[in-house]
């Protein structure tokens, strides 16, 4: 028979809620929580699956583990890119599909993002521990907490350039990620050749002794043609040998089938240089930069990288001025209580 808690003895009520205290601090204050899914796994993959995804999304706003913290964030992002990396944009059966995907990836960014801004502002705020007073214990054992205190020193320490260090490393992973849906979109129009969709650059490059094709092929001297000459080339980084250069056997049109060789490949194997080129531009300039865009859904994606350019440097870069600001002015009050003192 269950007793409501106003009823119960003072003494079991408070040993009550001590116990939920001590449960509360080991699995979800200390992140264990985590581990948990792992163990309930060989019984049931379902429940298990399921409980990691609740613990990844929502233990970076509960937990103090900084572990915990970065543990989660780091498995959002694998994935990101599992997924990412799963799905092959050439066999999709309608433009739906591949807005679908995007939508998907793009929460999914979002949470990623909004997990890193907290964990920011945690790892910045939260107290430096203390070294406990274990001269009473044996050696292994103050080895042992010797090094678990040197290891979280050592993360208070690189705490401080946690801003930048997100900073720069999701300005990457933005720029990669599109850089493969840009690939993988262009290779799915490239398959539907009755569809006026995908990234273009002027059909200059290619005509007519096009020696130069993958040397120039960024450069934008083609704008006075008509748009529907223009066909759809690997934007940077494409290189001929020497002998095809050179030689009269090939035509313009065989050297353009040779550069389209190189983004007709699968997801996985291309190196993604061609259009590291375009995100990167779309990314930092809010333009198309050399490219010509045809079709809603590229349109779409272009501007999607602009949106998470837009919302990105508006979440970090007042969190790092921030940071940068509260650390000088923390010194100052340290040094100027250090001066008082010492009169």
């Amino acid at each position: 028979m269950n007793v409501h808690n106003s009823l119960m003895p003072r003494a079991e009520r408070h040993k009550r809620e001590k116990q939920k205290s001590v449960v509360y601090y080991i699995l979800i204050e200390q992140g264990l929580i985590i581990f948990l899914p792992f163990v309930i796994l060989p019984i049931n993959e379902v429940i298990a699956i399921i409980l990691l995804i609740i613990s990844v999304l929502t233990l970076p706003f509960v937990t103090k583990s900084k572990v915990a913290l970065l543990f989660s964030n780091l498995t959002l992002l694998v994935w990101i890119l599992i997924f990412l990396y799963s799905v092959n944009l050439k066999n999709m059966n309608s433009d739906l599909n591949i807005l679908l995907i995007l939508f998907i990836i793009l929460v999914a960014m979002l949470i990623f993002w909004v997990q890193a801004f907290v964990i920011v502002i945690k790892m910045y705020s939260l107290e430096s521990e203390k070294y406990p007073n274990v001269d009473k214990e044996k050696w292994y054992f103050k080895l042992t907490v010797k090094i678990i205190y040197c290891i979280n020193l050592t993360m208070d320490k690189l705490s401080l350039l946690l801003p930048l260090i997100y900073y720069a490393f999701i300005t990457c992973l933005i720029i990669y990620i599109y850089a493969i849906l840009y690939n993988g979109l262009n290779y799915f129009y490239e398959l539907r050749d009755n569809e006026q969709a995908g990234y273009y650059m002027s059909s200059e490059l290619i005509m007519n002794d096009a020696d130069e094709l993958g040397d120039n092929i960024y450069l934008n001297f083609g704008y006075s043609l008509e748009q529907n000459t223009s066909t759809r080339i690997p934007i940077v980084d494409i290189r001929y040998s020497k002998n095809i250069q050179s030689s009269a056997h090939y035509t313009s049109k065989q050297k353009q089938d040779i550069a389209l060789q190189e983004f007709g490949q699968n997801t996985l194997k291309i190196s993604l240089s061609e259009y590291m080129y375009f995100s990167t531009t779309t990314f930092f300039t809010v333009g198309y930069g050399d490219v010509q865009l045809k079709g809603r859904v590229p349109k779409l994606l272009a501007q999607s990288e602009m949106f998470v350019a837009g919302f990105f440097n508006i979440i970090f870069v007042p969190l790092i001025l921030y940071v940068i600001t509260e650390y000088i002015s923390k010194r100052r009050n340290r040094d100027k209580n250090e001066v008082h003192n010492r009169k």
